[in-house]
């Protein structure tokens, strides 16, 4: 998340994972603002109380294209998020699972974890070595025990949720779809700069089938998406 002052008033970006919070800093940054807070993703109950009451902006991504983005990125990236995109196998390596079966685990993140203990496993790693910069601990309500269900409880929802929450879009006062940044350029001033760090396109689409189910299960987050292209 990042605070800046503009207008003589506080306003608060908070950056959910692939949504161009990259991006939006780097513009604040080219712009000149001061960020009086700079946390990157880490969750909003760390939002200084000073700056509770300041204006908060979200950037949504439509959940279908977030899902691809996701994958896509971190197919390619060692480290904890992409423990969900590989299983290993019985001759000791780790093979990526498909952008399609990907989805269909992350719709329930709970269950994902419930069925593949060693996921649950991972889990409890980033809490001993504070994850990292894509990952952070704080996302977390209570510690990780793989043998005990009722730790699990906190992820009974899909993964793009997982990160809506923590991120603080709930508590959002301006959702800025995707598609609608240059909105966000004129009010501030900034010119947004393209980061993407995603170094190998993935050609497989996302099946019918799946797609509907990603709309099915994310409906609010569509309506949102839609209801804000005013912005």
């Amino acid at each position: 998340m990042y605070v800046i002052k503009h207008n003589n008033e506080y306003k608060t970006f908070l950056h959910m994972v692939k949504t161009a919070g990259i991006s939006v800093s780097n513009a604040l940054y080219n712009a000149g603002y001061q960020k009086h807070v700079n946390l990157r993703h880490i969750d909003i109950k760390y939002l200084p109380d000073e700056f509770k009451n300041s204006k908060k902006y979200i950037i949504l991504r439509e959940p279908h294209d977030w899902y691809k983005s996701f994958y896509s990125f971190f197919i390619n990236v060692e480290g904890y998020l992409s423990f969900m995109l590989n299983d290993p196998k019985d001759d000791g390596y780790i093979y990526p699972i498909s952008l399609n079966e990907f989805i269909r685990r992350s719709i329930n993140f709970k269950d994902t974890l419930e069925k593949f203990p060693n996921k649950a496993r991972v889990f409890n790693n980033i809490l001993q070595t504070q994850g990292n910069i894509h990952f952070i601990t704080t996302y977390f309500d209570e510690p990780v025990n793989y043998k005990d269900p009722k730790t699990l409880e906190q992820f009974d929802m899909s993964l793009f949720e997982w990160f809506w929450k923590h991120t603080g879009g709930d508590e959002a006062d301006i959702i800025i779809p995707m598609n609608k940044l240059d909105k966000l350029e004129d009010e501030l001033g900034i010119k947004m700069p393209h980061y993407n760090k995603t170094k190998n396109k993935i050609e497989e689409e996302i099946d019918p089938d799946v797609l509907e189910l990603i709309k099915k299960t994310h409906k609010r987050f569509y309506d949102l998406y839609e209801d804000n292209q005013s912005f």
